[in-house]
């Protein structure tokens, strides 16, 4: 009986061992910025960024006029018509009256032409390595059926389908590595402005992103808005080690550098920069990023005047990740 412990117990302590040993990164900057990138990434200079959701509905925001910088930004309509005396403010009175809601919106994001493979053609001859899908803004609507978000993501309203798995699906078939854009914040989340806001981190942000990493298994993870609180706040750290060590995209993945107030340019596998370009003396992998106009959602007050030429958008994205 005793030999028959002793051996139990010499499993039990070895099991143990391999667990540790596979955990290899820690839950803290220093070794999780000791992982490498994985080669892909390092071969893959050009991807595409899609920002896809309720606002592409109303579809608006500011052109050419003293605005401030997110009155431009299509995307960030929820926000902005909430703004008084703003040139959103204004045009959403003028055409949707004061009781239509943001939420109103999300009946009607019906893309009844959407074909997926086609944009995933589209992507592929446009020479695209990668491709990153907005899986949820600030305003919070989830593109896949998301138990967090019950009435307020893409299979309980509007699409009524799948969205993310639509798209990762047809540009994994093209040879095209999958890409999720995750916001960290919500402007409007009543946990984040109730008394106990950590409790988004528990009950929402933390849920979402290991559902949306095991169901569709991304190669590119992009948390973004996160400056509001540092990372220890976001419980960033313990996020990404998990991604990095027990996720089961750990060996293929790679995130950016936007996950606290203290982490750009600092902390991630890459580093990213917003209507810029990077620093090619830079020995740490970067990705610069941009519309092809001003906002990044579809904005119909933008005319092909104020979209990048092809020369332009060579010449502003080439190398556009690279160390």
């Amino acid at each position: 009986i005793n030999a028959e412990y002793g051996t139990h117990m010499r499993i039990l302590l070895l099991l143990l061992f391999v667990k540790i040993c596979l955990c290899q990164y820690k839950p803290n900057w220093e070794s999780l910025d000791s992982r490498p990138n994985p080669a892909w990434y390092d071969e893959a200079k050009f991807g595409i960024f899609v920002h896809w959701g309720v606002y592409s509905v109303p579809a608006y925001a500011a052109v050419g006029k003293n605005e401030e910088v997110a009155q431009q930004l299509g995307e960030w309509y929820q926000y902005n018509m909430r703004q008084p005396n703003t040139d959103v403010w204004n045009w959403h009175l003028k055409n949707f009256g004061s009781d239509f809601t943001y939420a109103d919106f999300a009946s009607q994001f019906k893309p009844i032409l959407w074909n997926p493979e086609q944009w995933a053609d589209l992507f592929y001859n446009a020479g695209a390595k990668y491709v990153v899908l907005t899986s949820k803004h600030c305003d919070g609507f989830a593109l896949w059926g998301s138990a967090q978000k019950p009435d307020w993501n893409a299979v309980d309203v509007g699409p009524n389908r799948d969205l993310v798995q639509d798209l990762l699906s047809a540009v994994k078939a093209k040879g095209i590595q999958p890409g999720l854009y995750y916001c960290n914040y919500e402007w409007f989340n009543p946990l984040l402005l109730g008394p106990n806001p950590h409790d988004y981190i528990d009950q929402i942000l933390l849920p979402m992103y290991k559902d949306l990493i095991t169901k569709y298994e991304p190669s590119v993870v992009w948390g973004d808005y996160a400056i509001n609180f540092p990372s220890s706040w976001w419980n960033s750290t313990d996020l990404i080690a998990w991604i990095y060590n027990e996720s089961p995209v750990k060996d293929m993945v790679v995130v950016d550098d936007r996950w606290g107030s203290e982490t750009s340019g600092l902390h991630g596998g890459f580093w990213t920069v917003e209507y810029g370009h990077g620093d090619k003396t830079l020995t740490h992998k970067w990705e610069a990023n941009r519309a092809i106009g001003w906002s990044y959602g579809y904005n119909r007050m933008e005319n092909v005047s104020i979209y990048l030429t092809t020369k332009e958008l060579y010449s502003f994205s080439y190398p556009l990740h690279t160390c």
